[in-house]
């Protein structure tokens, strides 16, 4: 948790209200604190009046100075034990163990929790046993199933409350849900069940946001907690109708197919990052710490982009901050570098790739709208609002069918009416703007949020290969793809990637042309190094042209002529060529070496004065090299060079034939 702000009373008060109002506190706690600690509290929670003498320990046991620091344990003297005052520590050498009576009752359900395990599978009806009468009076008040606590036993709210959640959809309380809670729930509905710790990473969430978002879910009683494996586990409620609706949507009116469509890759914002990863490695990429660098990085970047764009450079750029949230790149000395996480996100099949990008964007800061937003009156540039402006437009989308036509403008319609406030709040508006002006702007909705959603599926949403779209500029349309489908949680078809024998090669002017039919993370990350993306053919095929620079510029990232045969031989349709192969042996040939020296170069006013210098026994230490008329170039030595230079300039002006000067502040 996080340290509230105030008094340390007030800070103590508002810390034990929060450890005590839900046992995912002591779950998160029980999975950090290691098998020593684990062992020693449920010992010390046996008993009432512990002393440290009879315990396995002293006070300088790690176990136990652990607990004492974690506000678990208390050493205390027998007044202390005795009294209802503030606990303070006793440096008596034979202190009290005591564990305070709120979290005896939290660890007697821990123990509960560690005998039954992975309860998973259990059904609706063993959660709702385990209640207490007030936590189920909340449930139903949570589902709009009871007007008011008290009216009815325990018994009635748990056969009610049977009744009512088997038939009733979790779109019910969805709407109530924070993003973060929202975006815990997706997961989990996908995952099927998740270590805690392990989903917070996934998520990009911190573990202050991560605990909230479960005390939500699990007040909602939309999931549950257990420890399996001494590990914090979290899964859906079994039993529920679950759904990721928050809103009944429905299908927007269908459009006529259109004419021209913009087509994409499958999986296409993966495809692209391994090219841009690759790229970041292969080149010394300034890091786009300002506009000036920004663009021309970009620019060049938009080479490697498959994805069919008018803006390929916002699409690149778009990929190098979702890559920088999910924490594949970083800046070194300025320069852009790939960390240590790529080398397991190359591991990771295309389609989690995709995904993971997907879960990315929606939690990015990242202003894809180019400003648009930072114009609109009473926008709060809240990247909570983005987030939930970014869910509901998945939310609509959900409620549209595969490879179906609808217009974008009829979308922005039906947001309008049940959203008005998708990127503005209210509150701001009037605080801004007064009743009045609030109103007057809410009539540019088309101008600011109308434009916003156009740009967000003509930009991210068919970049990330959610949706295709028209190139009609008048009348804008989309189609959720099959992509699409999967990524917002619609379908969960996955192809399986044809790794072996897919590739097609042939010879291309100077060097060779590589297709791929589908992209497979391991053979596109291989392939990227050696030769580079060319284009996406409509036809499904990513085409890749090879020749000596490329070849040559792998031996950068440690991969040698001989393993480009090996790689190429393994996944060629059909043997390869010896002409190929040649070709490759060819370029294989070892690189050129250079040397380097450090020179000195003297200008002289005249030819004369060169056959004095070269007369002068001195300078033929430096191996003196006429380069031009009136250039002579010495060549100094490695070490030392600086006072070599010195002297040597001392030395001209003694013999009174020269007279230095320094024309370039050297």
């Amino acid at each position: 948790m996080d340290l509230p702000n105030g008094t340390r009373s007030e800070q103590a008060t508002i810390l034990a209200r929060e450890i005590l109002r839900s046992d995912t506190s002591l779950y998160m706690y029980w999975e950090r604190i290691g098998p020593e600690p684990r062992d020693l509290l449920l010992r010390i929670a046996e008993h009432s009046e512990l002393r440290l003498s009879q315990l396995p320990a002293s006070k300088d046991d790690p176990a136990l100075r652990d607990l004492i620091a974690s506000g678990m344990v208390w050493k205390l003297s027998e007044a202390d034990l005795r009294s209802e005052r503030v606990y303070t520590h006793t440096t008596s050498s034979d202190p009290y163990l005591l564990i305070p009576r709120e979290l005896i009752r939290m660890i007697t359900r821990l123990k509960r929790k560690l005998q039954e395990g992975d309860t998973s599978d259990k059904p609706l009806e063993f959660y709702l046993e385990g209640m207490g009468t007030g936590e189920l009076e909340a449930v139903a008040l949570n589902w709009g199933l009871a007007d008011e606590p008290g009216s009815y036993t325990r018994e009635e709210i748990i056969k009610s409350l049977l009744e009512e959640l088997e038939k009733t959809p979790t779109s019910r309380v969805l709407k109530k849900l924070t993003t973060n809670a929202l975006m815990v729930y997706r997961s989990l509905l996908e995952e099927g069940k998740a270590y805690g710790f392990e989903l917070a990473k996934s998520l990009n969430l911190p573990l202050p946001a991560m605990r909230e978002a479960v005390i939500e879910l699990t007040e909602n009683i939309l999931v549950q907690e257990a420890i399996y494996n001494d590990r914090w586990l979290i899964f859906p409620t079994r039993g529920l109708i679950h759904t990721t609706k928050s809103k009944s949507y429905v299908s927007p009116p269908e459009v006529y197919t259109p004419r021209k469509q913009v087509k994409n890759p499958d999986y296409a914002p993966a495809w692209d990052l391994l090219h841009l990863l690759r790229a970041y490695q292969l080149y010394d990429l300034p890091y786009p710490n300002n506009t000036e660098i920004e663009e021309a990085l970009f620019n060049r970047l938009s080479s490697l982009i498959f994805t069919n764009s008018e803006d390929k450079a916002s699409h690149a750029k778009l990929l190098f901050h979702l890559s920088r949230d999910l924490g594949l790149v970083s800046e070194n000395a300025g320069m852009i570098t790939t960390t240590k996480a790529v080398e397991s996100w190359i591991k990771l099949p295309i389609e989690v790739q995709a995904k993971r990008i997907f879960k990315a964007w929606i939690e990015t800061k990242y202003d894809e709208s180019h400003g648009l937003l930072k114009q609109a009156p009473g926008y709060s540039d809240s990247q909570e609002l983005l987030k939930k402006a970014r869910l509901e437009i998945i939310e609509i989308l959900s409620a549209c069918h595969v490879d179906k036509w609808y217009s974008i403008e009829q979308v922005s319609e039906i947001i309008r009416q049940e959203h008005p406030y998708i990127i503005r709040t209210n509150n701001r508006l009037v605080r801004e703007l007064g009743l009045e002006g609030a109103q007057k702007a809410l009539e540019e909705w088309p101008r600011y949020e109308g434009r916003w959603i156009t740009l967000l599926f003509q930009g991210p949403l068919t970049w990330l290969h959610v949706v295709e779209t028209s190139s009609d500029e008048l009348n804008p349309a989309f189609s959720l793809t099959p992509d699409g489908a999967f990524l917002i949680g619609k379908s969960k078809t996955k192809y399986e990637s044809k790794l072996a024998k897919s590739l097609s090669i042939q010879g291309h002017n100077s060097g060779l042309q590589i297709r791929v039919p589908r992209p497979e993370s391991s053979l596109i990350w291989t392939l990227s190094a050696f030769a580079r993306p060319h284009k996406w053919h409509e036809s499904g095929l990513g085409i890749y042209v090879a020749d000596r620079r490329t070849v040559a510029r792998a031996r950068g990232v440690n991969l040698s002529p001989s393993g480009i045969v090996e790689f190429l031989e393994e996944h060629s349709k059909e043997k390869l060529p010896n002409s190929i192969t040649s070709k490759l042996e060819e370029w294989g040939k070892e690189p050129y070496k250079v040397s380097f020296a450090q020179g000195l170069v003297l200008t002289l006013d005249s030819t004369e004065a060169v056959r004095d210098l070269q007369k002068l026994s001195f300078i033929q230490h430096f191996h003196p090299m006429i380069i031009d008329e009136t250039k002579v170039l010495l060549f100094l030595p490695k070490d030392n060079y600086e006072r070599e230079v010195s002297n040597l300039l001392r030395r001209l002006n003694k013999t009174g034939l020269f007279v230095v000067e320094n024309n370039y502040g050297g």
